[in-house]
């Protein structure tokens, strides 16, 4: 490979993301079910098909035809430049900096109530959020949205949060976000910056590491940030398995009498250990049943789904704007309502156990049921070149810079609602479709910013100066002046 194709892979930050997201979803799950398969399926409430040629061979393919995508410099075309202009971009960046404080603390009261009403668990309840007719669980998911968006940018692509009140603002926002949280990822976030507003520069240097350090800096930064990252993973999956379980009718069903039973329940006896292990490989392995699944017969599928399985978020999206409006259309809510709820449904051994449930298929499987072969292949791997381009010019500020492992997973963990099913996003009134689309808002507030150093690096390049790499990931020597943006010094400049 061209030293030049190597540098660019290695840049690329959406790149080792998907990397990761790989590793975890199918690789890891794929060698821990052949090591211990009887472990596996004792744990195990989805009924895993047999793997086959084509499960061996279709994650490979997409990864490489997305590998090959992504070495070509493969990018789809976003519209003009000019639809999303920077100088409006600019200014609402602005005005939501000036009233952070008063919505992280209006965010914070509301996620308290929220908190007491035993809410946190509705995704695992019979009863869905357009039955529940509860106003304050509508406003919680959106200002939850918008403050992972914010709490996403403070980490990755602002400079560490040195003033006073801006570190106020995060530890509000996040403290908001820990107490209305519902998942594992979203205790993990939250308690992450939690430890960001602690010691912000400590931080930064736990999620960015330097090109290249001493050896004793390695090993000192490598034991911190594996003990670290254990201790507040553990936290998070406890209090994950709290807020699942607090759904259940047992007496200690608050999160935290919950969460103490798993951990009770979890080192019981002498092989507590063995125990942790072999249920966190089972949790991480949907991606890797659904992939199984899809790559085996698939004659049910329409049948269960009551037609293509694209429409099944079409459908959701019609019944929850006829919602909105009212009913006035007086829909029926979808009895499979998303691609996820289909894919429950097929892998599951008793539906009847969870009736909302819902588990997403990744990205490989969810093209699978979407899309024939051999197109799925190509479509995946096309979607991933596209996301991999997103984090590329979302992070081009890190400079020379490498995101470590605990980087790259809060990186994985905030790209979820990209990777668990992208049909389901059609979905629209939903709180990961929210994310995407402020997500891509970011994307075409810094793409102009970024071609515009690209550039730059490439005429310092024919003049002799600096050489740029790939994707050009040098610090930007205007970064905050006016020439970009008005107000954009105010928002930048941050922390500086």
């Amino acid at each position: 490979m061209p030293a030049r194709t190597t540098r660019r892979l290695s840049a690329s930050v959406g790149f080792a993301t998907l990397v990761t997201y790989f590793v975890v979803a199918y690789v890891g799950p794929a060698i821990g079910y052949a090591l211990f398969p009887e472990e596996i399926l004792a744990r195990a409430f989805f009924n895993i098909k047999p793997a086959n040629l084509y499960t061996v061979a279709l994650a490979p393919a997409v990864f490489g035809l997305f590998w090959y995508l992504h070495r070509q410099g493969f990018r789809l075309r976003q519209g003009s430049r000019t639809t999303m202009p920077s100088r409006f971009l600019s200014n609402l960046f602005v005005w939501y900096e000036r009233f952070r404080l008063p919505i992280g603390l209006i965010s914070l009261v509301l996620a308290f109530f929220y908190n007491q009403q035993g809410l946190n668990n509705v995704r695992y309840r019979e009863i869905g959020i357009s039955e529940s007719g509860s106003v304050l669980l509508f406003v919680v998911v959106a200002l939850n949205t918008l403050i992972s968006v914010d709490l996403f940018r403070g980490l990755f692509i602002l400079q560490p949060e040195q003033r006073t009140r801006q570190r106020v603002e995060s530890f509000v926002l996040a403290l908001a976000y820990l107490l209305s949280a519902n998942s594992v990822f979203g205790v993990f976030i939250g308690l992450c910056v939690m430890v960001s507003v602690a010691a912000p520069t400590f931080f930064r240097r736990l999620l960015f590491a330097s090109a290249a350090p001493s050896p004793l800096v390695r090993v000192r930064r490598l034991a911190t940030l594996a003990s670290l990252t254990a201790a507040i993973f553990m936290v998070a999956w406890l209090t994950g398995e709290g807020i699942k379980a607090s759904s259940s009718t047992r007496v200690d069903n608050d999160i935290l009498s919950s969460a103490g039973s798993t951990a009770s329940d979890l080192v019981s006896n002498e092989s507590w250990y063995k125990n942790y292990f072999f249920a966190l490989l089972e949790r991480s392995s949907i991606y890797y049943y659904s992939l199984r699944y899809t790559t085996n017969d698939l004659s049910e599928v329409e049948y269960f789904a009551g037609g293509h399985p694209i429409m099944l978020p079409i459908n959701n999206l019609l019944f929850r704007a006829d919602v909105l409006m009212g009913g006035r259309m007086r829909l029926t809510k979808p009895v499979v309502p998303s691609v996820a709820g289909l894919n429950y449904l097929l892998l599951i051994d008793n539906p009847k156990r969870f009736p909302r449930a819902g588990s997403t298929p990744g990205l490989v499987a969810a093209f699978c049921y979407s899309v024939p072969f051999p197109l799925n292949i190509l479509a995946c791997a096309v979607y991933m070149a596209w996301f991999a381009r997103l984090l590329d010019v979302l992070l081009w500020r890190r400079g020379t810079n490498t995101v470590t492992l605990l980087g790259l997973m809060m990186l994985y963990m905030f790209s979820e609602p990209f990777l668990q099913s992208p049909f389901d996003l059609l979905v629209i009134f939903d709180g990961a479709t929210l994310f995407a689309v402020l997500i891509w808002v970011l994307y075409r507030f810094e793409a102009p910013q970024y071609q515009a150093h690209r550039q730059a690096l490439r005429e310092q390049a024919q003049t002799g100066g600096v050489r740029p790499t790939m994707t050009g990931l040098r610090p930007a020597p205007v970064l905050g002046s006016a020439a970009y943006a008005p107000g954009l010094s105010r928002v930048i400049g941050r922390g500086r």
